[in-house]
């Protein structure tokens, strides 16, 4: 395991790279896009692998609450109260992984501070939560588009 890089509030660029770091450790490990753009499970050939996210509660919320189906136009405008409820379950791993860079399924290259505030943590874990469903819904706005053509 290589040195953590130690940041602050003050980092921001690095900040957004560790919230992303945090979402492919509770969830982006498990999936890959083909060449047509359709999501898959990795090592599809291996029944345990393709069975992993639904035995991962963290992993298993994530892949629920990217799929509800939300509009862009709706998902743009959540804020962080919004969100929190439908993270809460996985806030302490989240936290967890901001603090030590550790997880089950993989590490981070940046750790916070321990100055930096829980409260300021969930707000950038929320916004990459955001991010990550804006993402999906712009998904389900492409297919939608391509689908009436």
């Amino acid at each position: 395991m290589q040195e953590k890089i130690v940041i602050t509030e003050q980092n921001i660029e690095e900040m957004c790279r560790l919230a992303e770091d945090v979402m492919q450790v509770l969830y982006m490990e498990y999936f890959f896009y083909d060449e047509e753009g359709n999501e898959r499970l990795l090592s599809e050939l291996e029944k345990e692998k393709r069975e992993a996210i639904y035995n991962d509660p963290y992993a298993y919320l994530l892949y629920h609450l990217f799929r509800r189906g939300d509009k862009i136009e709706d998902v743009r405008y959540y804020s962080q109260k919004e969100i929190i409820p439908w993270v809460e379950p996985i806030l302490h791993k989240a936290l967890m992984l901001f603090r030590k860079g550790t997880g089950e399924y993989g590490e981070t290259n940046y750790i916070v501070a321990d100055r930096v505030s829980d409260n300021y943590l969930v707000a950038v874990f929320t916004r990459e939560v955001r991010n990550m469903m804006m993402i999906f819904a712009g998904q389900i706005l492409t297919k939608e588009s391509s689908s009436r053509y």
